[in-house]
Order: C-alpha cells, then structure tokens, then sequence
C-alpha cells in the first residue's frame, strides 16, 4: 500500500472521529436548546392568548389563530384555565372569564367573544 493511501485513509479516520465526537458533545447543548425555545413558545403565546381573553369587551369579537412548533400541539380550554400542550409538555394560565370545555387545533382561525362572563368560542 502507498504512504499517499495509508495516509488519505487516516486523515479521513481522524476527520469522521473528530467529527462525531463534536456532534455527542454538542448534542446535550442542542437538545437543551430546543427545550427551552419550545417553553419559551408556549409561555409566549399562552400569555398572548391570556392577553386577548382577558382584554374582551362584551359585544367585542376577536379573531385567534395560533402556530405551535409540532403538530400535535393544541390549546385546550375549561372553566377559568387555558392549558397548552406544547412539545409533549402541559402549560396551564389562567384567565379573568370563564371559558368553554374546548380543544383549539393550530392553523385554524377562532372567533372569540365574550357573553356575560363567558367567552364564546365558535
């Protein structure tokens, strides 16, 4: 075998285990990183959507669409309580008005209005 060839062969050796050493390294600070950013979301837009709850007026109707990072996220709602369900965990707000049992999938548009001390969800 030529040195040329012995050598390529450990160089790229070296390389692809360098190469995954800095990937399992770096994965813990990647996965962390995703962790938070998809709280981060939830917390914002739970405190969003708490926002313009809170903020309807009798007669008032407020249009609410929401976008989460996954797909099966959604926002679900009974009593005084809006709980996200975010990246696999449970956030739970809570808000002045009484809301209805109710389960919001994400990309579709809401009509929110408030009745008494009821939010209408239709």
């Amino acid at each position: 075998m030529p040195a040329a060839s012995f050598s390529s062969s450990v160089s790229w050796t070296v390389y692809f285990a360098a190469s995954l050493m800095l990937v399992s390294m770096c994965s813990p600070a990647l996965t962390e990183l995703k962790n938070y950013s998809c709280d981060y979301s939830a917390a914002r837009t739970g405190q969003g959507a708490v926002e313009v709850i809170d903020s309807l007026e009798p007669g008032m109707v407020v249009s609410f669409v929401f976008h989460p990072p996954g797909s099966d996220d959604r926002i679900e709602t009974d009593g005084r309580v809006l709980t996200m369900l975010w990246c696999g965990s449970a956030f739970g707000f809570t808000t002045n008005w009484q809301l209805p049992h109710a389960v919001l999938s994400p990309e579709v548009r809401y009509n929110l209005s408030l009745e008494g001390n009821q939010v209408e969800v239709f």
